[in-house]
C-alpha cells in the first residue's frame, strides 16, 4: 500500500486521499514518525474530506508513540481536545482522551471520557478499554462490571474482553470465574500463548493450585509443544511439570 501510494505522490502531489491513506498505511506498519509527516502535510492542505481526519490520527498515532515509551502524550491531548472541538458527538475520539489521561494518571477525566464515548456510541472497544483504564487503576470490581456489558457479545474477535474480564475477577479475589473466563477464551483460540500464559500463571498461583491441575498440566503441555518456546521456557515447564 505505502508503495502504490507513493507512486500516486509522484504525479498528484498536493493528493489529501493518499497522504491520509499513507498515513494509515505506515501507522499500521508503525512507522509512527512517517505517519505523523503524512498527516502533517493533509493538515496543510486543509482538504475538507480529510483535514478533520488526519488531526484525529495525528493524536492517535501521538498516542502510539506515548505507549512505546516517547513522551508525545500532550501532543496528543493538543490533538484530540481539538477533534472534540471541531466534532462534539465523535465517540472515538473521547475513546482516545480516555486512554490519554489514563496515561497522565488522570483518573477522573478519563472515566468521563470513556463514558462520553459509550453515551454517544457503545462499542465493545470502548468498554474494554475503560476496564483496562480501571484494572490500571487497581478498581478491579469496575472493570469485571464493565466487561459484564458486554460479555454477551463474546466472539472470536472480542477474545480479549472475556480475558480482561478473568483478570478482573481474579484480582478482585474470585479466582475461580477469573480462571473459567480464561478457559472459554481459550475454548475458542486455544493457541493464544496470551491467554494460555495468563490461565497457567494464575492457576499456579492459586492457593490450593492443585485443584486446577488438569488445567496447569493441559498448559504446561502447549509450552512445551509450542515452536515459539525458548528453551529457557522449556526447561521451567519440565521443572513445573514435576510439581503436579
Amino acid at each position: 500500500a505505502v508503495e502504490d501510494l507513493s507512486k500516486c505522490l509522484k504525479t498528484w502531489t498536493e493528493s489529501s486521499v493518499c497522504y491520509y491513506y499513507r498515513g494509515v498505511a505506515y501507522y499500521n506498519l508503525r512507522k509512527y514518525k512517517e505517519a505523523i509527516s503524512d498527516f502533517n502535510k493533509n493538515i496543510i492542505i486543509k482538504d475538507e474530506g480529510y483535514y478533520k481526519k488526519s488531526i484525529l490520527m495525528r493524536g492517535v498515532t501521538y498516542l502510539a508513540l506515548s505507549i512505546e515509551g516517547i513522551p508525545k502524550l500532550d501532543s496528543a491531548l493538543i490533538d484530540l481536545i481539538y477533534m472534540i472541538h471541531l466534532e462534539p458527538k465523535n465517540s472515538e475520539c473521547y475513546k482516545y482522551l480516555g486512554m490519554v489521561y489514563r496515561m497522565k494518571d488522570d483518573t477522573i477525566n478519563s472515566r468521563k471520557c470513556y463514558q462520553y464515548s459509550i453515551d454517544l456510541k457503545a462499542s465493545n472497544d470502548t468498554y474494554y478499554e475503560w476496564a483496562s483504564s480501571e484494572m490500571y487503576f487497581g478498581n478491579y470490581s469496575k472493570a469485571k462490571e464493565l466487561m459484564d456489558t458486554v460479555i454477551v457479545h463474546l466472539s472470536p474477535e472480542k477474545l480479549k474482553t472475556g480475558y480482561r474480564r478473568g483478570e478482573a475477577e481474579y484480582n478482585s479475589g474470585d479466582t475461580l470465574s477469573g480462571i473459567k473466563d480464561f478457559s472459554r477464551a481459550i475454548d475458542i483460540d486455544p493457541n493464544n500463548v496470551r491467554y494460555r500464559g495468563a490461565r497457567l500463571i494464575y492457576a499456579i498461583n492459586t492457593i490450593g493450585a492443585v485443584k486446577f491441575k488438569n488445567i496447569i498440566l493441559e498448559d504446561i503441555d502447549f509450552f512445551m509443544k509450542s515452536n515459539k518456546s525458548t528453551q529457557t521456557r522449556i526447561a521451567n515447564m519440565y521443572m513445573l511439570r514435576g510439581y503436579f
